[in-house]
Parts: structure tokens; C-alpha cells; sequence
């Protein structure tokens, strides 16, 4: 498992030194107390990334580079998570039976733990660890101060790849997981909203610059003697970020979930979530970096979107936005299924409507 974790990070990092891996996770909760949790992944090399089933009793021990042990444990819960070149190790997003998600993003610069034999996981086993032990917020809360947080440090980088994470609960409660200046940082995410670096207190903090964008429109404003209308609607939104720089995504995220009439049910935040996703959607080809004489481009790989409250779990890629549909309860997490996949990628889905006109 190390060395193919070493292999694929090795391989990442050689390609994408900058920022074209960039991704946007938020949260929408419904008038009825629904939550649906969005999130894409945008990155510069296909990732050929399935939906993978995991059933509950997987039995587990966090390995560092050196081959020591960190903590073991039992899958007490199944889960759904999304992986990257079919290689069940890598998994960077999921959600558990029991309506707890989870999402990593790329966060460059982050600074980890030391590795105390039998007390730490490894960063690259979180996902599996929080998805097959817990149910709420609550409970991460408790559990992860008493283990150390580590990165794999990959001799051909000189570094430990940086990551952090959001997690986000059927109870509507979400939290932030930082790895900084050797420590892990637990933050409190009101607004649910998590993009790349900087830290979650600092886009928090930088929402400060943006109180004049508002959903109303101002109609008319006299200078002097004379009155001008405006050119269009939407003028309340003028000096909303265009680009897709992580900042800029999260300041879009956060106003325009939070400002907009709060959806009724799940069916209508999943709507939701989508158009807004679509805001920050990464078409192929307009994001490129230059080196080694190649140019690469980051894009919107895929969409996850799922229901914590109703256990469904939504999924669309670049080629196909329409969406496909896995629901938890219908899924056999008993103790030794099979672990199983599907693949995210598939060919355009076009519905023909010719002859609803014949």
C-alpha cells in the first residue's frame, strides 16, 4: 500500500507543482432540516476515480514509510467513497450508513505529526478510518485529539503531500481539519463552506471584504440631477469574484448559499447545489500550466452531490453532468461483502425527445 501511495503522489507532484488541483466542498440545509453536501474535484490529469462500496469489518493498520505501526481498527460502519485510478487506497471522498461525509482537498503547505508508534494514522487512512468509525461530529471531535495526524513523507519530493479536510454530519454540522505548524486544528464550520488554501479562518475572515453583495436589485441611482437605471438585473451581485482561485470560490460558495431562499426539501437543495456548483464549474482547457515543455489544464473531473439525511448518494462527471443516483439503504454493507465499484466516467447521457413531436 506505501509504495503505491508513494508511486501515485510522486507522479501527482511531478505535474501539478502549482494550483491545478483545486476543489470546492459546501453544505445546503433545507427549510425541513435536509442536508445535501456538494463537492467537486478538479485536477489536471484524469484520475479515472470510481465509487467504491466498503462493507462494514474491514480490519485496518495505519503503516508509516518507515513501516511502523500506527492505530488499528474495524470497519463498524459501511460506506461509499470515491477513489483515483481504481486503486482502493486512495480515497478522497465518501459517506458512511450513517450520514457522516467526508471530503479531502488538496492544501499545499500543510505541517503534520510525529508518528508515536501505536498512537498515529497516516492522512491517507483517514478517510477510511472516519467513515467506518463514526456518526456524527461529535464523536471526531473526541476521537481525534488522542491520535497524531501524519503525511507519508515521499523521499522524491523532499515533503509530505498536504492535504485537509471537511467533514459534515446528518445533523447539519460541519467542521474543517487542518494540519498546521505540526498540529492538527479542529475548526467549527457554521457557514459549511471549504475551497483550497488559505486556512478556514482566513476565507472566514475574508468574507469581511464582500458585505455589499446582496440578492437585491438597486433599480435606480440619481447622480446630481439625473437619474440612471439600471443596465440589467443581478447589479446587487456587481464585484462577486469571476475567477477560480480558492478564494475566490469560497467568497461565491458562501453568499450565494447563504443569501439565496433557502430550499424547501432535499429534492429542491440538490437542485440547488447543482446550479451552484455550476458556478464554479472548471471547463477543460481554461486553467493550463506550462512545464517541462507540456501544458496541462485543470478541469471539473467530477461532481459528487449527497443527501445525508435520505442516505443517497449523486455522482457526474466532465462528459456526463447527468447525474446517477446510489441509495445507501439499498446497498449490503453486512460483514464480508465484497468490496465493489463503478466507475464515474461514462459517455454522454443524451435524452431523445424526437418523437414526443412525431
Amino acid at each position: 500500500m506505501y509504495k503505491f501511495y508513494c508511486a501515485i503522489i510522486v507522479f501527482l507532484f511531478s505535474i501539478l507543482v502549482n494550483a491545478t488541483a483545486a476543489c470546492t466542498d459546501f453544505q445546503v440545509k433545507a427549510e425541513d432540516n435536509s442536508v445535501i453536501i456538494a463537492r467537486s474535484m478538479e485536477f489536471a490529469i484524469d484520475l479515472k476515480s470510481e465509487v467504491v462500496l466498503f462493507p462494514r469489518g474491514l480490519k485496518y493498520t495505519s503503516v508509516n514509510e518507515k513501516g511502523v505501526k500506527g492505530i488499528s481498527w474495524t470497519s463498524k460502519y459501511g460506506f461509499l467513497a470515491v477513489d483515483a485510478f481504481g486503486e482502493q487506497e486512495a480515497i478522497m471522498d465518501g459517506m458512511n450508513e450513517a450520514g457522516l461525509s467526508i471530503e479531502f482537498l488538496w492544501f499545499p503547505g500543510s505541517q503534520f505529526q510525529e508518528a508515536t508508534p501505536g498512537k498515529f494514522i497516516a492522512v491517507s487512512d483517514m478517510a477510511k478510518w472516519v467513515l467506518g468509525s463514526f456518526a456524527s461530529i461529535d464523536e471526531i471531535k473526541k476521537a481525534l485529539p488522542k491520535v497524531n495526524v501524519i503525511s507519508l513523507y515521499i523521499p522524491e519530493l523532499g515533503q509530505a503531500p498536504g492535504l485537509h479536510a471537511a467533514v459534515h454530519d446528518a445533523s447539519g454540522n460541519n467542521i474543517v481539519i487542518e494540519f498546521i505548524d505540526g498540529k492538527t486544528i479542529i475548526t467549527d464550520n457554521p457557514l459549511g463552506v471549504m475551497t483550497n488554501r488559505p486556512s478556514i479562518d482566513w476565507h472566514l475572515n475574508n468574507l469581511r471584504n464582500y458585505f455589499s453583495l446582496a440578492p437585491e436589485d438597486i433599480g435606480a441611482r440619481k447622480l446630481g440631477k439625473v437619474e440612471f437605471s439600471s443596465t440589467g438585473a443581478g447589479n446587487g451581485w456587481l464585484g462577486l469574484p469571476g475567477d477560480w482561485m480558492p478564494p475566490s470560490r469560497f467568497v461565491k460558495a458562501a453568499y450565494l448559499i447563504h443569501t439565496a431562499e433557502q430550499p424547501k426539501d432535499a429534492k429542491t437543495s440538490l437542485n440547488f447545489a447543482q446550479h451552484v456548483m455550476n458556478t464554479v464549474d472548471i471547463p477543460y482547457g481554461l486553467v493550463r500550466e506550462h512545464l517541462a515543455g507540456k501544458t496541462i489544464y485543470g478541469y471539473t473531473q467530477w461532481l459528487v452531490f449527497k443527501d445525508l439525511t435520505n442516505r443517497a448518494f449523486y455522482y457526474s462527471s466532465y462528459q456526463d453532468p447527468a447525474l446517477k443516483k446510489i441509495e445507501l439503504e439499498k446497498l449490503n454493507f453486512a460483514v464480508g461483502t465484497a468490496i465493489k465499484s463503478v466507475s464515474i466516467e461514462s459517455e454522454s447521457t443524451i435524452i431523445d425527445t424526437t418523437d414526443q413531436l412525431i
